[in-house]
Protein backbone atom coordinates (compact mmCIF):
# COMPACT_ATOMS: atom_id res chain seq x y z
CA UNK A 1 0.00 0.00 0.00
CA UNK A 2 1.22 3.20 -0.97
CA UNK A 3 1.65 6.29 1.73
CA UNK A 4 0.37 8.95 1.19
CA UNK A 5 2.76 12.31 0.99
CA UNK A 6 1.26 15.20 2.61
CA UNK A 7 2.73 17.53 -0.02
CA UNK A 8 0.85 15.48 -2.45
CA UNK A 9 -2.69 15.68 -0.98
CA UNK A 10 -2.05 19.27 0.23
CA UNK A 11 -4.78 21.18 -0.95
CA UNK A 12 -7.05 19.01 -2.72
CA UNK A 13 -9.20 18.26 0.76
CA UNK A 14 -7.90 14.75 0.69
CA UNK A 15 -6.56 15.04 4.11
CA UNK A 16 -8.96 14.16 7.56
CA UNK A 17 -10.12 18.19 7.63
CA UNK A 18 -10.25 17.92 3.65
CA UNK A 19 -14.05 17.46 4.76
CA UNK A 20 -14.33 20.50 6.74
CA UNK A 21 -12.43 22.63 4.29
CA UNK A 22 -14.99 21.43 0.89
CA UNK A 23 -17.90 22.23 3.73
CA UNK A 24 -16.59 25.94 4.10
CA UNK A 25 -15.79 26.46 0.27
CA UNK A 26 -19.30 25.49 -0.52
CA UNK A 27 -20.88 28.15 1.83
CA UNK A 28 -18.84 30.73 1.16
CA UNK A 29 -20.13 30.50 -2.72
CA UNK A 30 -23.68 29.56 -1.94
CA UNK A 31 -23.26 33.35 0.52
CA UNK A 32 -21.80 34.94 -2.36
CA UNK A 33 -25.36 34.89 -4.71
CA UNK A 34 -27.74 34.20 -2.31
CA UNK A 35 -30.59 36.36 -4.26
CA UNK A 36 -29.67 34.27 -7.61
CA UNK A 37 -29.58 30.84 -5.73
CA UNK A 38 -33.05 31.62 -4.34
CA UNK A 39 -34.19 32.84 -8.03
CA UNK A 40 -32.67 29.80 -9.39
CA UNK A 41 -34.21 27.74 -7.05
CA UNK A 42 -37.76 29.17 -7.56
CA UNK A 43 -37.19 28.82 -11.56
CA UNK A 44 -36.08 25.27 -10.99
CA UNK A 45 -39.34 24.23 -8.89
CA UNK A 46 -41.76 25.96 -11.14
CA UNK A 47 -40.15 23.89 -14.19
CA UNK A 48 -40.28 20.59 -12.05
CA UNK A 49 -43.76 21.26 -10.36
CA UNK A 50 -44.57 22.42 -14.54
CA UNK A 51 -43.22 19.10 -15.76
CA UNK A 52 -44.79 16.72 -12.93
CA UNK A 53 -48.60 18.35 -12.13
CA UNK A 54 -48.67 19.83 -15.92
CA UNK A 55 -48.97 23.66 -13.96
CA UNK A 56 -46.96 25.99 -12.02
CA UNK A 57 -47.61 29.59 -11.10
CA UNK A 58 -44.66 31.68 -13.02
CA UNK A 59 -41.91 32.97 -11.15
CA UNK A 60 -41.79 36.89 -11.89
CA UNK A 61 -39.75 39.70 -12.12
CA UNK A 62 -41.53 42.81 -12.93
CA UNK A 63 -43.74 42.09 -15.70
CA UNK A 64 -41.28 39.02 -16.88
CA UNK A 65 -41.88 35.57 -16.70
CA UNK A 66 -39.00 33.40 -15.83
CA UNK A 67 -38.50 30.40 -17.98
CA UNK A 68 -35.11 28.87 -17.54
CA UNK A 69 -31.63 29.94 -16.59
CA UNK A 70 -29.03 30.35 -19.45
CA UNK A 71 -25.78 31.05 -17.58
CA UNK A 72 -24.23 33.35 -14.61
CA UNK A 73 -21.25 34.97 -13.90
CA UNK A 74 -19.18 37.99 -12.50
CA UNK A 75 -21.66 40.34 -13.71
CA UNK A 76 -24.74 38.43 -12.55
CA UNK A 77 -27.37 36.28 -14.09
CA UNK A 78 -29.02 35.79 -17.43
CA UNK A 79 -32.31 34.19 -17.27
CA UNK A 80 -34.61 32.93 -20.53
CA UNK A 81 -38.02 35.24 -19.87
CA UNK A 82 -41.28 35.94 -21.34
CA UNK A 83 -42.74 39.27 -21.64
CA UNK A 84 -46.60 38.44 -21.53
CA UNK A 85 -47.25 42.20 -22.50
CA UNK A 86 -45.66 42.14 -25.76
CA UNK A 87 -46.30 38.66 -26.18
CA UNK A 88 -41.88 37.78 -26.73
CA UNK A 89 -39.42 35.63 -25.29
CA UNK A 90 -36.24 37.93 -23.74
CA UNK A 91 -33.07 37.37 -22.02
CA UNK A 92 -33.40 39.02 -18.62
CA UNK A 93 -29.98 39.65 -16.81
CA UNK A 94 -30.43 40.17 -12.89
CA UNK A 95 -26.93 42.08 -11.65
CA UNK A 96 -26.47 42.15 -7.79
CA UNK A 97 -25.72 45.72 -7.00
CA UNK A 98 -25.79 46.05 -3.08
CA UNK A 99 -24.21 49.37 -2.90
CA UNK A 100 -25.25 52.69 -4.52
CA UNK A 101 -21.96 53.06 -6.51
CA UNK A 102 -22.41 48.80 -8.21
CA UNK A 103 -26.06 49.99 -9.02
CA UNK A 104 -25.05 53.59 -10.69
CA UNK A 105 -22.32 51.29 -12.91
CA UNK A 106 -24.95 48.41 -13.76
CA UNK A 107 -27.40 51.52 -14.93
CA UNK A 108 -24.50 53.26 -16.95
CA UNK A 109 -24.14 49.97 -18.91
CA UNK A 110 -27.48 49.35 -19.15
CA UNK A 111 -27.76 53.11 -20.88
CA UNK A 112 -24.50 52.80 -22.95
CA UNK A 113 -25.78 49.19 -24.51
CA UNK A 114 -29.74 50.80 -25.00
CA UNK A 115 -28.05 53.47 -27.22
CA UNK A 116 -26.03 50.59 -29.66
CA UNK A 117 -27.59 49.02 -32.67
CA UNK A 118 -25.23 46.58 -33.89
CA UNK A 119 -26.02 42.97 -34.85
CA UNK A 120 -23.38 41.32 -32.63
CA UNK A 121 -24.76 43.57 -29.34
CA UNK A 122 -27.92 42.83 -27.97
CA UNK A 123 -30.29 45.26 -27.69
CA UNK A 124 -31.59 46.70 -24.04
CA UNK A 125 -35.17 47.30 -23.60
CA UNK A 126 -35.94 47.63 -20.15
CA UNK A 127 -33.98 48.03 -16.89
CA UNK A 128 -35.03 48.53 -12.94
CA UNK A 129 -34.49 47.97 -9.35
CA UNK A 130 -35.74 44.84 -7.79
CA UNK A 131 -36.65 45.61 -3.97
CA UNK A 132 -38.96 43.04 -3.20
CA UNK A 133 -36.95 39.54 -2.79
CA UNK A 134 -39.73 37.86 -0.99
CA UNK A 135 -41.24 34.40 -2.19
CA UNK A 136 -38.07 33.10 -3.07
Amino acid sequence: MKESNPAETEGRGEDAGGQDEDAELSGRLAAARPEADLVGRAVVRARVSAALFGRAEAVRIGRYELVGEIGSGGGGTVYVARDPELDRQVALKLVRAEDEALRARAFAEAQALARLAHPNVVPVFDVGVLEDRSGW
